[in-house]
């Protein structure tokens, strides 16, 4: 669950790499860090709720198949008739 939320922090397998510029202070710049690590730690922890599929509503199946026949009406007409 960890490694899925710092997935993007990851390098080589197992190193979790964090940067900071933010400060002109090294000191500072790692204390950003940790302030990142631990933000970063704590959304990972979060689980997600599963997404919930939703059914497709019956009116909107409907307009979808009469627009595709409308389609098909459209195409069919404009085939010439050989007789």
């Amino acid at each position: 669950m960890i490694k899925e939320g710092l997935r993007s922090y990851i390098v080589a397998g197992h190193t979790i790499k964090i940067e900071s510029q933010k400060y002109r202070s090294q000191f500072a710049n790692k204390r950003n860090c940790i302030e990142k690590l631990v933000v970063h730690l704590q959304k990972a922890l979060i689980e997600k709720k599963p997404r919930k599929r939703t059914k497709v509503p019956k009116g909107v199946k409907e307009r979808r198949l009469q627009e595709k026949n409308k389609r098909a009406k459209l195409k069919r007409d404009r085939k010439s008739v050989d007789d």
